[in-house]
């Protein structure tokens, strides 16, 4: 300790100039302007500079709009191909799944919108409709079965991607260099692995195995996958029979325990109840996978969402019931942990929703923040409006309230109106669509986009400040596996859960 601090030879010898960045007052509004004035400014904020557009095939946020996450049966029969916005196509071979293809002979259709998508796993929708029953099953998919745990550590080679881009670089710079001969052959040599990037590109994933509807007819909501990556919530419409009455129910179902029963091994005799067919036995056997039920509500539609900062046992929940409890249509976070529990509900009541309205709930980039949206639609579905109520996430107090114009509810997804945060979660995105002309009116009908910047308010603690300082100084966040730290700080920096 005395040498260090006396003897100057000990000093290290790198200093690292840090410019730490501009703080403004929260909620301010830092930009405002059209989509194209807004490629020149987007990596100042952290963003894309994509444009906004709904179409099938070009889908501005892959990783929140799932409807462009196309999952589609090959003309064989025995392959899945899944197609995303700007990553390669990943094949998946069903002939070592025999539950999921004991299905598809069955008469199951194959849903082309992914169910749910949270890092490298996927869920898909299969569903079947004969004599007035329906059945829905659930098939969990892998897109990447290299380094993939589903206990939290699903980091990413890009490592391997920096040096060969490196690499690369460094070739095409030695071959400008290079005499006709050698650079002819440099050319080939590229074009050669160029062909064998092609043929990589069609990545395999694999089938986890199948979780089932516990029972007949259940309308399917919404689905989510856990932060950690561990449970598939899977939220259902149906007749309860203890109630007597239709009810909006969570199931919780356990990809730990599907992972480790391996989807090769087809159902034994033993296993396949007599009289019955194979797709009712592994309906019956997926029960095992199940862990909780939640009751959410039976009159309006509940919409869920997972706390980023927990792994699995925090939920926030939007028009809540509880009758014991005196809860009607509120917002509350549940813990789920042992007995389901009400640890904090909203000071506010929810709005009520008439014809085509609906809600949309999610979570800031750090979890600090609940922003809960009300999507209204006028008479004619041309024109929507969305009121954006923003609450703290440990008291559920509105802090901030704010509004925007949208297109008509009829055509539109989440990339035009759902909230996007930037790298470092310092930042929100809100688009607003405004007539052509600027004044309110709109002679042809045209629309224009315009982004707006919002400065969010920051959380006073060390981690969360030097996490937003590392992330303003990378370009991309695949830069931080590249990171020498360790690999807690890793998931860390990527917002993953720590409680």
């Amino acid at each position: 300790m005395g040498n260090w601090m006396s003897g100057s030879s000990q000093r290290p010898k790198v200093r690292y100039n840090v410019v730490l960045p501009t703080f403004c007052r929260s909620w301010e509004l830092l930009y405002s302007g059209d989509v194209n004035t807004w490629d020149a400014v987007a990596a100042r904020y952290g963003m894309d500079k994509f444009a906004y557009s709904c179409g099938i095939a070009n889908c501005d946020r892959e990783a929140v709009c799932l409807r462009y996450v196309r999952v589609t049966l090959k003309a064989d029969g025995h392959t899945i191909s899944i197609e995303r916005f700007k990553q390669s196509t990943v094949q998946v071979s069903i002939s070592k799944c025999p539950v999921m293809k004991s299905l598809l002979a069955d008469g199951f259709q194959l849903n082309e919108v992914a169910g749910a998508q949270r890092g490298d796993l996927l869920l898909v929708v299969l569903h079947d409709a004969k004599d007035l029953i329906s059945r829905a099953a659930f098939p969990l998919l892998q897109l990447n079965t290299k380094g993939m745990d589903l206990q939290g550590c699903k980091r990413a080679d890009s490592r391997v991607k920096l040096l060969r881009r490196l690499s690369s670089k460094r070739g095409r710079g030695e071959a400008k260099s290079d005499e006709s001969g050698t650079s002819q052959e440099d050319s080939n040599g590229r074009s050669s692995r160029r062909s064998s990037d092609k043929e990589q590109k069609k990545e395999k994933g694999k089938c986890l195995g199948v979780f089932h509807a516990p029972h007949r007819d259940m309308t399917i909501i919404s689905c989510q996958i856990s932060p950690d990556l561990s449970q598939t919530a899977i939220m259902f419409y149906s007749l309860s029979s203890k109630l007597g009455t239709f009810c909006y129910t969570l199931h919780f179902y356990s990809n730990t325990t599907l992972q480790q029963q391996s989807p090769e091994s087809p159902l034994t005799p033993e296993q396949q109840p007599a009289g019955t067919s194979s797709s009712a036995a592994a309906s019956a056997q997926s029960t095992l996978h199940l862990l909780q039920t939640v009751k959410l509500s039976r009159e309006v539609q509940p919409y869920f969402v997972y706390d980023p900062r927990y792994r699995c046992s925090r939920i926030a929940v939007a028009n809540y019931e509880c009758r014991e409890r005196g809860i009607a249509h509120e917002l509350v976070v549940l813990n789920l942990e042992d007995d389901v529990s009400v640890i904090q509900r909203g000071k506010l009541t929810l709005p009520a929703l008439f014809g085509n309205s609906r809600f949309n709930l999610l979570y800031s980039k750090d979890g600090e923040l609940i922003i809960l949206q009300k999507l209204t639609d006028d008479r004619f579905g041309v024109t929507s409006f969305c009121d954006i109520y923003i609450f703290s996430a440990d008291e559920l107090v509105l802090i901030k309230y704010l509004t925007a114009s949208l297109p008509g509810l009829f055509h539109i997804c989440k990339v035009s109106y759902e909230p996007v945060f930037s790298r470092c979660g310092s930042f929100m995105r809100v688009l607003d669509h405004r007539p052509s002309n600027g004044n309110g009116e709109s002679d042809d009908g045209d629309e224009d986009t315009v982004v707006q910047i919002y400065q969010l308010p920051r959380a006073l603690n060390l981690m969360g400040h030097c996490r937003r300082v590392i992330l303003q100084q990378i370009s991309c966040c695949q830069d931080i596996d590249v990171l020498p730290i360790p690999h807690k700080l890793h998931d860390f920096l990527k917002f993953g859960p720590i409680y």
